[in-house]
């Protein structure tokens, strides 16, 4: 008698991304920390000029990113959870370049700027869930620049606003007091996702080069 069923649908797997990027990335994620601009700006040797080259880095890494995130929102529906806009720092670090260097050329992007560009544009072409993996590096990373914020306003004797917030941080702590709400809200929005094996596999990757990425971005910026 043939076999008349319907052939078995997969279930979504990875139901706990989340877990599986911290656990798996770990080590990357270590490694990044060490870079030479991290330790530089740990140490208090931040000045404006080299904040502001940092910045310009950034800015086309985000741009790259955030740009692609909006395509993926728009072709997959089930990935927009992820993809809220006050997530993104594009505008911030304009912001940012604004108050403390508005003479910076944006285009003055450093080779290893230019490989993690290409490889997240790569990655929007042939494995799209693989943005998320990157989204999740950069929006984990204002976990630590908040308190971080501190030390380059020291460094750069930066004061606050009116509004108590600090002109020239706006990225490195865009949500304020609603840090921790925001990232428990990025995890489960990201946990909510249904995945494939493979499209968490390909997040944990990304994440991978992306912390691997800014690793060799901090140690051009600041050869030895």
């Amino acid at each position: 008698m043939p076999n008349t069923l319907p052939p078995a649908t997969p279930a979504p797997a990875n139901p706990v991304i989340m877990d599986r990027l911290r656990e798996e990335t770990r080590a990357h994620h270590a490694a990044a920390e060490q870079g030479a601009f991290q330790q530089r700006l740990v140490r208090g040797g931040l000045d404006r000029t080299l904040y502001a080259r940092q910045l310009v880095q950034m800015l086309a890494v985000h741009r790259a990113l955030e740009s692609a995130l909006r395509d993926l929102a728009r072709a997959h529906p089930r990935f927009a959870l992820a993809v809220r806009p006050h997530r993104f720092q594009e505008a911030n670090i304009e912001a940012d370049l604004a108050a403390l260097a508005p003479g910076a050329d944006r285009a003055a992007v450093l080779p290893a700027t230019r490989a993690l560009v290409a490889v997240i544009e790569r990655d929007a072409r042939s494995r799209p869930a693989a943005l998320l993996g990157h989204f999740y590096v950069l929006e984990g990373s204002k976990n630590g620049a908040k308190f971080l914020s501190r030390l380059v306003m020291k460094a750069l004797e930066l004061t606050p606003g009116p509004e108590g917030r600090v002109p020239g941080l706006a990225s490195m702590d865009p949500y304020g007091e609603l840090q921790r709400p925001r990232w428990e809200e990025f995890r489960a929005d990201l946990n909510a996702i249904p995945l494939t094996a493979a499209e968490g596999d390909a997040m944990v990757e990304a994440a991978k080069s992306m912390f691997d990425g800014i690793r060799a971005l901090s140690d051009e910026l600041c050869p030895a």
